[in-house]
């Protein structure tokens, strides 16, 4: 299994449940502790579950200048992998589906569906590879938490920021 930041949460987790379908795991930047929800993040989704204020919101962040910001500033170190093809296929994602798409926006700004590796990752047991982008800056810190939680774990720097695999490669 080769998964990348949240979902690559939810696959260790899957492991601990079900570890006879797993051979090997290969976690691509993935958080080692969820991140707070709490009351600040509660305040941030009030606006943006509102009717016509949250549709703003959702068509501003989601806009394709917007978008190769994020990717730029969060995901990418070189630029030349956010390419216009990119960005408009992020686009069309994110507006596939009408008006429903705007709830997974919202989850995704306030940290609600943010999840860790921490709990999981001393109960496995097969070869897994985690791998961090060397221009983000938890990197090293994770590396050690990491060795704390599970030692048998290998951990590789590769040059990039959130998907080092596609910028390493």
């Amino acid at each position: 299994v080769i998964a990348s930041n949240t979902s690559a949460s939810i696959s260790a987790m899957s492991y601990v449940f079900n570890p006879n379908n797993f051979k090997k795991i290969c976690l691509v930047c993935p958080p080692i502790s969820p991140k707070k929800t709490g009351l600040y993040n509660a305040l941030k989704k009030l606006p943006l579950d509102l009717p016509i204020l949250g549709d703003l919101f959702f068509n501003y962040f989601n806009s394709k200048k917007v978008l190769k910001s994020f990717l730029k500033e969060n995901i990418y170190s070189d630029t030349a992998f956010i390419t216009d093809e990119k960005i408009n296929n992020l686009y069309a994602y994110s507006h596939k589906g009408g008006g429903t798409n705007r709830y997974l926006f919202t989850s995704f700004i306030t940290n609600s569906f943010e999840i860790g590796i921490e709990t999981s990752l001393p109960e496995i047991d097969i070869p897994v590879l985690i791998v961090y982008g060397d221009s983000l800056i938890d990197s090293y810190k994770n590396i050690e938490t990491i060795k704390t939680l599970n030692p048998a774990v290998t951990v590789k720097l590769l040059k990039g920021k959130s998907l080092p695999n596609e910028e390493d490669f």
